[in-house]
């Protein structure tokens, strides 16, 4: 019984690791969509690394990436871009070290 809880534990932390890549590499972490009841033909996404937008009858995708230099990157509205950067790839980082560790100091590993 322990090493299938063991697993599942194990299982579910290398989901959760993979999740965190993901959303640190995804371009759409806020949407700008149909404000105030308005059809609009386009879509913005804003990710971590850049700034998208879709138009949305023909598909058509344009994306630029932030141009964030080391003294513009505290500047008025990139703040978020800088926190989530380092916060998610803080997490991501922890669930790989405690994924390796949880490993090495569980009955599944034979080391």
């Amino acid at each position: 019984m322990g090493k299938l809880v063991q697993g599942t534990v194990l299982v579910v932390n290398v989901i959760n690791s993979i999740l965190i890549w993901w959303l640190y590499a995804t371009d759409r972490w806020a949407v700008k969509d149909n404000e105030n009841n308005q059809i609009k033909n386009q879509r913005v996404y804003r990710g971590f690394w850049s700034y998208c937008v879709i138009t949305v009858q023909t598909g058509h995708v344009s994306c630029k990436g932030y141009e964030i230099a080391v003294i513009g990157m505290f500047s008025k509205g990139y703040g978020w871009v800088v926190a989530g950067r380092f916060l998610i790839a803080v997490a991501g980082l922890a669930g790989i070290v405690g994924t390796i560790f949880f490993v090495l100091g569980s009955r599944i590993s034979s080391i």
